[in-house]
């Protein structure tokens, strides 16, 4: 059985996927402050993936792309440190376009780059940043699509 925590600013909240998970929602949280509870959720729970979407709301609180993406992939090398060697990072809405050309280009292979935020049509947003229970459903096929490339052999452990 596949354990999975998504860990996420509020664009993830109320999200439910069909296999065991734990979604760590913090809203208004901004990806320089979540690294140390990252650290502690995967000290105190075994997770064999883990998703991280984080970004928006430093972004809005004007940090730089370039510090947003550095705390990111600090949030990868956590995971890695406690054993994590599935994630998912999730790219922002479109009109994010270069966060997630630098994201993308900046993650690590072993990193897949989730772009359900940058692809969802509108009609899925409820205020143009959070989903709809429509988009919600939407995005939890698009995160266990993506974690099926975890079964592929580059990825077995």
């Amino acid at each position: 059985m596949v354990d999975v925590l998504v860990f996420s600013d509020s664009l993830c909240a109320g999200l439910k996927l069909s296999m065991p998970h734990h979604v760590e929602s913090l809203p208004g949280a901004m990806a320089e402050d979540a690294a140390e509870l990252l650290d502690a959720l995967l000290k105190e729970d075994i997770y064999d993936i883990v998703v991280i979407c984080f970004g928006i709301n430093d972004l809005g609180n004007g940090r730089t792309t370039s510090a947003v993406i550095s705390d990111l992939l600090n949030m990868h090398d956590i995971c890695r440190q406690n054993g994590i060697t599935k994630i998912i990072g999730m790219t922002l809405p479109k009109r994010y376009d270069s966060f997630n050309d630098l994201y993308t280009s900046r993650s690590s292979p072993d990193v897949l780059c989730n772009e359900f935020f940058f692809l969802v049509e509108s009609k899925y947003y409820k205020d143009g940043l959070h989903l709809t229970r429509r988009g919600l459903k939407k995005l939890a096929e698009s995160l266990e699509e993506t974690m099926q490339i975890f079964h592929m052999p580059q990825y077995k452990e």
